[in-house]
């Protein structure tokens, strides 16, 4: 006989909860005695599916519902002037920005003057050993060469934009 559709949802609800509260698929067969290898896996995964195209976004789903169940139990105490349930909301906020790509990407300066002046010093300290070792000819085919490697303009000035973007894993 096949189980009635609310006796369904119940152990669908009861196997994701167990699970946001962070039990093993194991665990929450033996808590809901659901018969069969990996039924609680295959339960949550059906109601995954149902809701969740991507395996990150299920696991953003399911970190965003630990968050959700946290917040409910630290905000009241927060907004009643609790400064450590303050702070633990504060982590909380920020880890949800950061989990769902809330926060405006980071402009970055990306400044290579010392290392451009370091590169200079050390194709000067080759020319100089080249010299010595070889003569002028060999100094200048060396220097031409590590120029030629470099192929870059002495400094570079600019921004690197976070690859981070909202909702981006």
């Amino acid at each position: 006989m096949k189980e009635p559709r609310h006796d369904t949802r119940r152990r669908e609800a009861a196997v994701v909860q167990l699970r946001i509260a962070g039990n093993t698929y194991d665990q929450i067969e033996t808590q809901l005695g659901l018969s069969g290898k990996s039924a609680a896996h295959r339960i949550y995964r059906r109601v995954l599916d149902a809701t969740v195209a991507e395996p990150a976004a299920e696991l953003r789903q399911l970190e965003g519902a630990r968050l959700d169940a946290l917040q409910a139990q630290w905000w009241p105490r927060a907004v009643d002037g609790n400064y450590r349930a303050a702070q633990i909301m504060l982590k909380l906020m920020e880890r949800r920005a950061r989990l769902f790509g809330l926060d405006a990407p980071q402009r970055v300066n990306v400044n290579t003057t010392e290392v451009d002046a370091e590169i200079v010093a050390l194709m000067d300290d080759l020319a100089a050993a080249a010299t010595a070792a070889a003569g002028p000819a060999a100094e200048h085919a060396q220097l031409m060469a590590a120029l030629d490697e470099l192929n870059r303009p002495p400094m570079i000035l600019g921004y690197v934009e976070s690859d981070d973007e909202p909702g981006a894993p």
